[in-house]
């Protein structure tokens, strides 16, 4: 834990001092989209890689809260990822209409939340995002004890024992509190919860959204209703004046001239026909959902799915030689 971007970029494994991981573990996701042909930055998020607090631990939020007692990681989170689009759209290589985030775990979480909050992002994929406030545990609002610092170099309090199990050393890591704020909602679950993640993915519309997990977690996290939710709105979409326009999009997506060529060609539909038949779809092809066996991963068969997504919504094509993961 604590390696951050360069996980992602392919120049560690979980720890820095790690090596990277298999492929078929897939936690290189940066490194991947690059060799596709993609403009690909990894981002350290608050806790992790070279944003740990010096002497502190990876993923320990606590500092974050006594100087921010308002606000929630979450919100810094999403903050950043805004930041870093206006980072990308200062970049003269970088297609500004074009950008589009992915992430996997806490990354999925992250990437759907940044994109219900920024519309220059025109897709998005989240890969096991835990989609779920897991109310049955105080994760995501630990109530803060007496004392209640940030760990320290020579503090007792080490490790998790749950997770120096799962991954074979001490973790030295935690405690990650999403919203302080939820904390009566963790108490008294009588109490509705805010916002859910089905409503995110409402916010995202009609914007393409690829949502991937393993099967257990579309279960364990009530992925799929929360999915036909969302999709519901995809479906009925209809372009209307103020909102986001699929019609327009869909015109300008890579391959639209060979839609009309064909179509003018082989049934004699003029353009304007085709334009009024799209607009009938809305956004219903604009949103799906993808499970895979295993674990919490990101194996070939999903990174396959990933550039087979931005590449029909992101009008990219591959560089020749390109091959798909294996």
């Amino acid at each position: 834990m604590g390696a951050g971007k360069d996980s992602t970029a392919g120049l560690a494994g979980r720890r820095p001092q790690d090596p990277p991981t298999a492929p078929e573990i897939g936690r290189a996701s940066g490194l991947e989209l690059a060799r596709h042909g993609y403009v690909a930055l990894c981002i350290d998020l608050l806790t992790d890689g070279e944003r740990i607090e010096p002497g502190e631990r990876v993923m320990d939020t606590r500092s974050f809260y006594l100087k921010h007692p308002e606000w929630s990681i979450v919100g810094k989170n999403t903050w950043d990822i805004v930041r870093s689009v206006d980072f990308l759209q200062t970049l003269d290589f970088v297609d500004g209409k074009n950008i589009g985030t992915i992430g996997w775990s806490l990354g999925g979480h992250t990437s759907l939340f940044a994109d219900a909050f920024d519309p220059r992002i025109a897709a998005v994929i989240s890969n096991g995002g835990v989609l779920d406030w897991h109310r049955k545990v105080d994760a995501w609002s630990r109530q803060p004890a007496d004392g209640w610092q940030p760990w320290r170099e020579g503090d007792r309090e080490r490790t998790n024992p749950e997770l120096e199990r799962r991954f074979g050393f001490k973790t030295n890591s935690g405690p990650y509190i999403y919203i302080k704020k939820f904390r009566p909602n963790i108490d008294d679950q009588t109490k509705p919860i805010p916002t859910d993640f089905d409503e995110l993915m409402m916010m995202v519309a009609p914007r393409p959204l690829m949502i991937i997990s393993s099967e257990w977690e579309f279960y364990s996290h009530k992925v799929l209703p929360k999915c036909h939710a969302a999709s519901d709105v995809y479906i009925k979409w209809r372009d209307t004046a103020g909102l986001p326009t699929v019609v327009q999009a869909r015109k300008e997506r890579l391959g639209y001239d060979k839609t009309l060529a064909y179509y003018e060609f082989n049934n004699k539909l003029s353009p304007a026909q085709i334009e009024g038949h799209l607009a009938q779809i809305g956004a219903g092809d604009c949103f799906s959902w993808f499970s895979f066996a295993g674990g919490h991963s990101y194996p070939p068969v999903a990174r396959a799915l990933t550039f087979a997504w931005y590449d029909r919504w992101l009008g990219h094509v591959p560089p020749p030689g390109t091959t798909r993961p294996s």
